[in-house]
Order: structure tokens, then C-alpha cells, then sequence
């Protein structure tokens, strides 16, 4: 291992106060000693000192402190390095000039390279600094639009990456986007990240990235932990992965997902008081939303699991509008349905009724309450032409349909709003 020459133990013996980023400048120094950084970055990154007189840790961790202090991390970086106090940093061969672009570009991209060594030898010590127990693991990923022409290319830095138009956050579908996938534990710690084509589906992200992070990390890592992710991560083999390796999960289980409608029919139909979870809110108010849950023992992907329906009452208010609009919505729809009916005549009493049957069950009818009246009436249809004497018309019987519907009661409205407003979870 080559030793960095320009990275002393940090001194503190000066006076720090005449630099304005100084505090978390040495806050994040002192946290790199205790993980090792220095030694652990020189070892993975190609560095030769003959050629380069500041190790690639050096450069990698004042872009760390770059992006903890800056408004715009990696502008005009030089000039950010001299507000700090470098002597005490980093000793008094190094100046803040020596922090151009070229210099950190080279840095970075040796990162790109060997990025994934790097942070799995400094998460595990990381781990070790910052215990918080059992691990909890969050993962997601986001998408960044881009400006500018990106042509693709078969090698570079870019050509693993695809850069692709699709949906976006922030409205702009006119841009093409990449993504990132991170993972972080409870206290904020990055335990692994990657760069990822645009538009790529979290579904199928996380289990190849579990393959990722089980072949960074040391056997048995990630035993015991919690694997934290949205309702992306409710599939069969991101679930057969956590299996495998030994971990919990926890996520929201998708609203698309019938067993979700199940879930909440279940727990507002239970006449047991629902279990009280207060206000979970770090700034407690008096408007602070409550929480309340039930719990249930379900099988999913044929394995047994524990889910939570959670019902907020911040989301009562906001489910009211959308109540209201689902009703309106199938008040418009009954009063559709009811004149293609009316306007249909049916031969039998059979007929009819499997048609009005028919017509609620096409999307059943929630909020209303429809009862339908079969009217028989009988006709008599002459013939065209002269009527030949003594010959009478054949009467004819002929069934209509008429749907009379209510709208749904106050209380009715009530309940409704308190289902959308529950949620399950596992």
C-alpha cells in the first residue's frame, strides 16, 4: 500500500474559526480517519505517486465535503477549497488550485471503474462506526433528466448506460433521463449505488440489484437485515432473493393488487377496536395526522407474511375529493347504463334480467344503490299490408328494463372515505 504524503493525521492545533465551512469540513475528515478512507480508497484506485503528488482519497473526500457544504457541489471547486483550511486538512503542500477539474475528473473516473470494491470495503466499517442496531435498509431508485446532446456510444464511460426518454417526476418528457439506484441504511449511510439506464423499472431492478449487493459484500452481511423499498419490490423473485439471503422486507403492497382490496374490506368490516399508533410525526401539532393499523397472517407468493393495513387521518381529507369524484363519476355511468337499457326490448323475463346482471356486472357499482324493475308489456304487431279477413294479429309479450338508483348516505360517504383512506403494507 502506498502511503498518501499529503495526508497527514489531521492536526487541530490551529485556529479553525477564521474558515466559514471548517466544522464540517473536519467533522467529515475525522469520520474518514475512523473508517480508514484514505488507505482503503489508495489501495483500490490506481495511484502512482511518482506521477501524482495528492492520492485519489484526497480528491474523493474533499468532493464529499464539497457536496455537504456547497450550494452547487463540484462548481468551481478551487475556489470552495479555499475556504477551507487546508494546512490543518491536509498539511501545507497543498493548495486549493491543485483542486481543478482536470484533477478531479481523473479521479472520478477511476472511481467509475473500480467504484464498487471501494464502497464495499467502506460500508462494513461504516456499519461498524455507525451501528444502529439492526440494519435497516432503504433502497430506491430516481431519474435525472438531461440537457444537451448525448450521443451513444460503444465504449466510455456513458456506454454501459442507456440514455432514454420516459416518464419523469418533474414533467419534462421532452428530455432524455439516466437513473440512480441507492442504498443507504438507517442513519444515512451509502451501502451501495449505481447508475442506471433511463426509464429502467424497479421491479426489475431489485433483484438484480440484491445479486449486486450480495456479491459486493461479505458472506452473511446482510443476515438478519431489512430490506426497505416501495411497492416495486412486491414481486416474486426480488422476494425469492431477500429469502435467500436471510433478510426481512417491509413495503407498501400495491393498490393494483386485488389482495390490497381484500385487506381493507377485512379490516373495516372487523368489529374489534383497530390498534392506535398515535402521531408518528417527528414535529408533533395539533394537526399532526393519526395513525391507527391492523394486522393480518396472509400468504403471498406461497409464503407465509405478516401485512398491515394503516388507516391515516391526514389521508381522510385528502380521499374526500377523490370520493366525491368516483361518485359523480358513477352517477354518470348509471344514468348511461340505465337508457341503453331502457331503450332495449327483450322477448323473455330471463332476458332482461341477465342484461341488467350483465350491465352491473361489467364495473360493479359501489357507491349506488340500483335496483332494477322488469315492466312486461304486451303488444300487438299487424302485418304489412291488407289484413286478410278473419285472420287476427299474434300479441306479442315484450319486457323492458327501468333502473332506479340513490345516492349513497352520509354514513356511507364516511366509510367510504375512511377505506380509501387505509393503506396495507408488509
Amino acid at each position: 500500500m502506498n502511503t498518501p504524503p499529503s495526508s497527514p493525521p489531521i492536526d487541530l492545533s490551529g485556529d479553525p474559526n477564521i474558515f466559514p465551512n471548517t466544522g464540517i469540513a473536519l467533522a467529515t475528515r475525522v469520520l474518514a480517519d475512523r473508517v480508514n478512507w484514505l488507505a482503503v480508497v489508495d489501495q483500490r484506485l490506481p495511484w502512482d505517486p511518482a506521477r501524482a503528488r495528492i492520492a485519489p482519497s484526497v480528491f474523493l473526500l474533499m468532493l464529499v465535503m464539497n457536496v455537504l457544504t456547497q450550494h452547487n457541489p463540484l462548481y468551481q471547486v478551487e475556489l470552495w477549497a479555499d475556504s477551507l483550511p487546508l494546512p490543518i486538512l491536509w498539511g501545507d503542500t497543498i493548495t486549493a488550485h491543485q483542486f481543478n477539474d482536470d484533477a478531479l475528473g481523473r479521479a472520478l473516473e477511476d472511481l467509475a471503474e473500480h467504484g464498487r470494491t471501494v464502497l464495499a470495503t467502506l460500508g462494513p466499517r461504516m456499519r461498524a462506526v455507525q451501528s444502529t442496531g439492526r440494519m435497516m435498509l432503504h433502497s430506491d431508485t430516481t431519474a435525472f433528466a438531461l440537457f444537451g446532446d448525448y450521443p451513444n456510444q460503444d465504449t466510455g464511460p456513458t456506454a454501459p448506460v442507456e440514455l432514454t426518454w420516459g416518464h419523469t417526476k418533474d414533467h419534462r418528457p421532452d428530455l432524455r433521463q439516466l437513473m440512480a439506484g441507492l442504498t443507504v441504511d438507517a442513519a444515512g449511510c451509502v451501502l451501495g449505488g449505481r447508475v442506471l439506464s433511463g426509464n429502467t423499472a424497479d421491479k426489475a431492478w431489485h433483484p438484480a440489484w440484491l445479486d449486486e449487493l450480495e456479491a459486493d459484500y461479505p458472506e452473511n452481511f446482510w443476515q438478519g437485515s431489512y430490506y426497505i423499498a416501495d411497492s416495486a419490490v412486491i414481486t416474486a423473485p426480488a422476494l425469492t432473493k431477500i429469502r435467500a439471503l436471510d433478510m426481512h422486507w417491509l413495503g407498501r403492497l400495491p393498490a393494483t393488487f386485488g389482495l390490497s382490496d381484500r385487506l381493507k374490506d377485512q379490516a373495516w368490516s372487523d368489529p374489534t377496536p383497530w390498534t392506535d399508533l398515535g402521531i408518528l410525526a417527528a414535529k408533533r401539532r395539533a394537526t399532526s395526522a393519526t395513525y391507527q393499523a391492523r394486522t393480518f397472517d396472509i400468504t403471498l407468493y406461497e409464503q407465509p407474511a405478516r401485512a398491515f393495513v394503516y388507516h391515516s387521518t391526514a389521508l381522510d381529507k385528502k380521499k374526500e375529493h377523490t370520493v366525491q369524484r368516483a361518485m359523480a363519476r358513477e352517477a354518470q355511468t348509471v344514468e348511461k347504463r340505465a337508457k341503453k337499457l331502457a331503450k332495449q326490448v327483450f322477448h323473455c323475463r330471463v332476458d332482461a334480467e341477465t342484461a341488467s346482471a350483465e350491465q352491473m356486472r361489467i364495473a360493479p357499482i359501489r357507491w349506488h344503490a340500483v335496483t332494477s324493475t322488469i315492466t312486461e308489456q304486451v303488444v300487438v304487431r299487424r302485418p304489412r299490408g291488407r289484413q286478410k279477413a278473419g285472420v287476427e294479429p299474434t300479441p306479442i309479450t315484450q319486457y323492458t328494463v327501468e333502473w332506479h338508483w340513490t345516492a349513497p348516505s352520509t354514513e356511507r360517504v364516511q366509510q367510504a372515505r375512511e377505506r380509501e383512506a387505509s393503506f396495507c403494507g408488509k
